[in-house]
């Protein structure tokens, strides 16, 4: 089963609650950092069933350029 999160995804807790960006994933768990209402940093497990995607990295990721084929020199 593949996950619907990725590494550097900005999430949010379905109930609501801070925008938190994911620095590590298991198939059922993602570690989320955010900072509180005192600009403390916080970091904490969450079930990934609790999340919703807020903006994933996906769409930040550069293609991969194709290089043009080699030059035969005569």
């Amino acid at each position: 089963m593949k996950n619907r999160f990725a590494l550097g995804d900005v999430v949010r807790l379905r109930s609501g609650g801070s925008e938190m960006t994911i620095a590590a994933l298991t198939t059922t768990l993602a570690v989320c950092n955010w900072s509180d209402a005192q600009r403390q940093s916080r970091s904490e497990f969450f079930s990934l069933d609790l999340l919703e995607l807020l903006s994933s990295t996906a769409a930040q990721r550069p293609l991969k350029a194709k290089r043009p084929p080699a030059r035969r020199v005569a």
